[in-house]
């Protein structure tokens, strides 16, 4: 039971802390000026003078909580309260962000711009139906530019761009050569992808699914199909 009440205190403490310790520090960054810098007084009131304040709150609240047992008994409710909230926070952004089911639930979703690069004298596929995004929640159909264009190696290029609506753990782009069979390449990407101004290396295919075959096989250098990508968030270029 004291070990809950010092849970308690510690956290009424901590958010009693960093609300007085970003209010003294809007106060500080008045007297000295500092509001006058935009931006600047409410960086210092909440990351600076708002932790601290939290901290010396903790301890409080935790002392009085078990004052009358002596420092040794402070210092071990202390650790507990610590670890405690760290657990409690550590779950509560779990959820918010780690069980996210969408990238971008309130806007919208970034694309994944990709290059592909084909084997020489191939022919590049039609614009429709031939590039999907595939993860464990959905299949997304890729947007293909109008024409193939030709590499610095004279190998034919696609270019493309396709959705990427869900936080998952892994992706898949596919390429449908139809009698070539269908070309995966694995996204190397977050769940929630950092937005990126310039394309990634040129990364190998990684599997081949042959026309008649049951099982995919890796795909090696002589099959020569290759990709590049990066992630672009809306308004961020």
């Amino acid at each position: 039971m004291r070990y809950i009440l010092a849970l308690v205190a510690g956290a009424a403490g901590a958010a009693l802390g960093v609300a007085l310790g970003a209010a003294a520090g809007l106060l500080i960054a008045s007297a000295t000026g500092m509001a006058n810098a935009v931006g600047e007084a409410a960086v210092f009131a909440l990351f600076v003078c708002g932790p601290v304040g939290g901290l010396l709150g903790l301890g409080l609240g935790v002392w009085l909580a078990v004052r009358r047992r002596g420092f040794a008994a402070f210092a071990a409710h202390l650790g507990t309260t610590v670890v405690g909230l760290g657990g409690i926070a550590g779950a509560a952004l779990y959820l918010a962000f780690g069980m996210q089911t969408h990238v971008n639930p309130n806007g919208a979703a970034p694309r994944l711009m990709f290059e592909i690069r084909l084997p020489p004298g191939a022919i590049p596929p039609p614009r429709e139906g031939t590039i999907e995004l595939h993860t464990s929640k959905n299949r997304m159909p890729a947007r293909i530019a109008q024409a193939a264009r030709t590499g610095d190696d004279g190998r034919p290029v696609v270019e493309g761009h396709v959705e990427m609506a869900y936080n998952v753990s892994q992706r898949s782009l596919i390429l449908k050569m139809g009698d070539k069979g269908d070309v995966v390449f694995k996204i190397n990407l977050s769940g929630v992808p950092k937005h990126s101004k310039t394309l990634g290396p040129w990364r190998p295919a990684d599997h081949i699914f042959e026309p008649g075959k049951d099982r995919a096989r890796p795909a090696t250098a002589a099959d020569a199909y290759e990709i590049r990508y990066r992630a672009a968030w809306a308004g961020e270029d």
